[in-house]
């Protein structure tokens, strides 16, 4: 697929999670801490030449405008660097290789670039008239929002430039056939105003059904399954799947991630190479191999943004 990234968001999805042990890479640079703050000259722009964030798990933190990077087998700190000019932003979207960034901020959209040792803010598009900005999502190379007419979009290295990308597709609803299986799925897909996929499935005349609130790109998302009768199991692709969805031809592709559903997840993320999921459940986060390989690898330490409520969940981004 074009982009495996995503970020993390609420939800309640049923899943089984089984206990292994984890690898940990600390190749990582030494870091300035969150005291360190953007040179005083123009920031430069994203290239290959400019160094980029640690990989990662990246989560801005609100309270204190520092981006801090975990490392996503044990959870300790690789890197923490400062936002200038974050004002009331609350969550960050990152680029695929890190050097950008972009966020809403009393309802503009603002684009940050990364300058060696802290994020610069180098655009701040004013709100259109008296609506706002979505929140933005990389995808394709470019940060794309939407403003009450259409989408747009932003290249990182032209951050001043708003692109039109006219309106959003429509909403696709009824029968999907099932690429891996006979038989058909009611589906609920639509993009967002953003252009990622939102999914919603049922099948068996509504016995199981599968929410898909994590897109991952324009046609992937990730999804936790169940039953309509509150069972925990039993529903064909496990607990979670990844969905890919074809809307033109109408076809759904089901890829089984866990078999088995004993305790619930609020979020999940896809590794940027697309081999692995990230889950935090009731008990802490866990590390999945998409392939089914290896056992679920818990990640040793709490990461911060557990703590926080759901209303205020940030934008948690492996990179």
């Amino acid at each position: 697929m074009s982009s495996t990234r995503i970020r993390l968001a609420a939800a309640c999805i049923p899943l089984a999670v089984a206990a292994g042990s984890a690898g940990c890479d600390r190749s990582a640079p030494p870091a300035p801490g969150p005291s360190s703050s953007p040179a005083a000259q123009a920031p430069p722009s994203p290239g290959p030449d400019l160094p980029r964030l640690p990989a990662g798990l990246a989560w801005f933190n609100p309270d204190t405008a520092v981006v801090d990077v975990y490392d996503p087998a044990d959870g300790h700190t690789l890197y923490q660097a400062q936002v200038a000019g974050a004002g009331d932003v609350v969550g960050l979207e990152f680029s695929a290789d890190g050097r950008s960034a972009a966020a809403t901020g009393h309802c503009n959209l603002l684009v940050f670039h990364w300058t060696g040792h802290a994020f610069a803010k180098v655009a701040d598009h004013p709100k259109p008239g008296d609506g706002c900005y979505d929140a933005p999502r990389f995808r394709e190379g470019r940060f794309w929002t939407s403003d009450d007419a259409q989408q747009l979009s932003i290249d990182p290295a032209a951050p001043q430039t708003l692109r039109p990308e006219g309106p959003p597709d429509p909403m696709v609803t009824g029968k999907a056939t099932l690429a891996d299986r006979a038989g058909e799925i009611e589906m609920t897909a639509s993009r967002s105003q953003v252009g990622t996929i939102v999914i919603a499935l049922r099948g068996d005349a509504g016995r199981y059904f599968y929410q898909c609130p994590f897109p991952v790109d324009a046609t992937t998302s990730l999804c936790g399954g169940g039953m309509s009768d509150g069972s925990l199991t039993g529903a064909p692709w496990g607990s979670v799947a990844v969905a890919t969805v074809d809307l033109a031809k109408r076809v759904v592709t089901m890829q089984q991630v866990l078999p088995a559903a004993k305790m619930s997840v609020s979020s999940m993320a896809m590794s940027p190479d697309g081999t692995e999921i990230l889950l935090q459940t009731g008990d802490g986060w866990v590390r999945v191999d998409r392939a089914g390989k290896q056992p679920p690898r818990p990640v040793a330490r709490r990461l911060p943004p557990e703590d926080r409520p759901s209303s205020q969940h940030p934008v948690l981004t492996w990179l």
